[in-house]
């Protein structure tokens, strides 16, 4: 995943499937990941059913049971966003695109790191846009203190100028 800022990568994480590496490679996974033992104990818990519960009828309001207030979120081409302001700054996506739901593809866990794969479906004046994206999530206690939103930002950029 690259992110820019005005035209200049200003950064570049890749992801991979370290299961299927190892599985290919030919070694346990456990060789290269003692985390992949489970979940920290009272780390990710019920996290992702909570996150599929929230984009089934997504609320500002509700943004507390997920981010922690100390948290800290990083959205495609925008400035991070503090646990604290993520209840606005949802509020401002919601208000953009009212019936944005997400819905959770597949999600994998190591320790209290989360990742979630999603597929988001909104409307756009007449049409409807769908895109797909991947969350990273570092989870303590239940909510998320630090989140990576990543998903490609240009086709809905340009859907929702066509409407204004």
């Amino acid at each position: 995943m690259c992110t820019f800022r005005d035209g200049l990568l200003t950064g570049d994480t890749g992801y991979f499937d370290a299961a299927t590496l190892c599985e290919q490679a030919g070694v346990a996974l456990e060789a290269v990941r003692p985390d992949m033992q489970g979940p920290a104990p009272g780390g990710t818990g019920d996290f992702v059913e909570r996150f599929k519960r929230f984009w089934q009828a997504p609320s500002a309001d509700l943004v507390p049971n997920l981010i922690a207030p100390h948290a800290v979120a990083y959205w495609p081409g925008a400035d991070p966003v503090s646990g604290t302001e993520y209840p606005q700054h949802m509020a401002r996506i919601l208000e953009l695109v009212p019936d944005l739901r997400l819905e959770v593809t597949d999600h994998a866990e190591a320790g209290e790191m989360v990742f979630i794969s999603w597929r988001a479906r909104a409307s756009a004046g007449t049409e409807t846009l769908e895109w797909s994206g991947i969350d990273r999530f570092r989870v303590q206690d239940g909510k998320a203190v630090e989140a990576l939103i990543a998903y490609d930002t240009a086709p809905l950029q340009q859907a929702l100028a066509l409407t204004q």
